[in-house]
């Protein structure tokens, strides 16, 4: 991989910004998931025992802020794994070194995350690889710093298709992008329809998003396979991406419309009061969701029995056929989560932090070196056939020389649908652990 154009001016924005952050004092990153504040030397989450070497991966998230949901799931799938490689004799070919995870919190404002990141960076110059950041606005602004500082990160669900189109060497995004997601929806909106007895392009679809680098990706792909598909656009709304207010003007815009089917991409926040406000309005569209907050267990937490029926895509669902192949994690490391967390199930963004952190403990023992670049070759040469771990994401994953998981394409991600109070995997068949069932009467389809 070499340093690309868009990485350059990509740098350079962020020497800026951050020198200007620097001048005016903004706040230094705070560690969240039970570690003390830091001043920039995060605290670690889990640390070694006595005198007993460690390794220490970063973990970068929206740990604080509006979106802490986000940084909450990516902390604990991390801890998990860490505790995980711990208690099982830690990296044995470092000498059962234990793994530290260092917090990188961007309080949910990407413009914080080069400085977040880079402040830790300084404070602990032997953070061997990171897990994250997880949204995609707020990792762009972290491959400049990654590149600088020649660090690999895993960018766990980050789903903008340019994470690795900007030249950094050291980026890899496991899991799939926005545009692959928008061409699952509608594959799934085509099958739902058939299962209902309906014709798709007879449906008057709504597009609906937050306006971030993440919803404009998601709505640019559904704009363009609705094109493709044949189906009919009714009506395009986007919000701003600091969140709703007031849901009105936007769903009486939807139902004047008569929208059957609408595709959105939005948080946990402004889904709740969307369909709070679509249900005061006696107004009920099929609900097809891109990731975000549609598929985390907090949205049924606080909406109950309302989220049955919504479908959702998700970049990893726990209970997806080949996920509950790997029977260490589904029978045993799974069950514990979930007996530590309230019966929670593992969400969209806890399994691929664990996933991650996985990820670069295998590169540790592979590579037998703590030098970051190092880690980066080796976390290259994993494949969903060499590690256990990788196949998590799909069996066929990969990474092509710029970073992305090739093995995605024509193979994920899968459509949840919440069902009793749970995610389910219900699309691809090959993938689906539980059947469709009708989205607006919630009652299985015939046959």
């Amino acid at each position: 991989m070499k340093i690309g154009k868009k990485l350059a001016l990509l740098m350079a924005a962020v020497l800026a910004a951050t020198t200007f952050a620097a001048c005016t004092g903004n706040a230094t990153p705070s560690a969240g998931g039970g570690a003390a504040a830091s001043n920039g030397a995060a605290t670690p989450s889990t640390a070694g025992t006595g005198n007993q070497k460690t390794v220490k991966i970063g973990v970068a998230g929206c740990i604080t802020g509006a979106n802490a949901e986000s940084g909450r799931q990516t902390v604990q799938g991390a801890e998990l794994a860490a505790k995980y490689i711990n208690e099982n004799g830690g990296i044995k070919a470092l000498d059962g070194a234990q793994v530290e995870l260092v917090l990188i919190d961007n309080t949910s404002d990407p413009n914080q995350s080069a400085l977040a990141l880079e402040r830790v960076l300084d404070a602990n110059n032997d953070i061997v690889g990171i897990v994250g950041n997880p949204t995609s606005s707020a990792l762009l602004p972290m491959l400049p710093i990654l590149q600088k500082y020649k660090i690999p990160a895993l960018a766990s669900t980050a789903a903008n298709s340019s994470i690795t189109e900007q030249g950094c060497e050291y980026i890899f995004q496991p899991s799939n992008t926005g545009g692959q997601q928008s061409e699952q929806m509608i594959a799934f909106l085509q099958y739902l329809a058939q299962k209902m007895g309906l014709e798709a392009k007879d449906l008057k679809i709504g597009i609906l998003y937050e306006n971030s680098s993440w919803g404009q990706d998601v709505a640019k792909g559904n704009r363009e396979n609705c094109e493709k598909a044949g189906l009919t656009v009714a009506i395009e709304e986007t919000y701003p991406s600091t969140g709703l207010s007031d849901a009105s003007p936007i769903v009486t815009k939807l139902k004047n419309a008569g929208v059957d089917v609408l595709l959105t991409a939005s948080y946990v926040p402004d889904t709740k009061l969307l369909v709070s406000t679509m249900t005061s309005m006696q107004y009920k569209p099929i609900i097809i969701g891109s990731g975000g907050g549609l598929g985390w267990p907090s949205l049924v937490n606080d909406m109950g029995s309302d989220t049955d029926g919504i479908c959702c895509i998700n970049a990893w669902l726990w209970d997806a056929k080949f996920v509950q192949d790997n029977t260490e994690f589904y029978d045993n490391i799974r069950l514990q989560y979930e007996e530590s967390h309230n019966d929670e199930f593992m969400a969209e963004q806890v399994g691929p932090a664990f996933i991650c952190t996985m990820m670069i403990a295998e590169a540790l023992e592979n590579g037998q070196s703590t030098d970051p670049t190092v880690v980066r070759d080796e976390v290259m040469k994993l494949t969903g056939e060499n590690s256990e771990w990788f196949a998590l994401f799909n069996p066929y994953s990969a990474f092509d020389e710029n970073g992305r998981n090739v093995g995605n394409i024509g193979h994920s991600p899968m459509m949840g649908q919440w069902q009793d109070g749970r995610l389910r995997t219900v699309f691809p068949e090959e993938y689906a652990s539980t059947n469709v069932i009708n989205p607006l009467t919630l009652e299985p389809f015939a046959g």
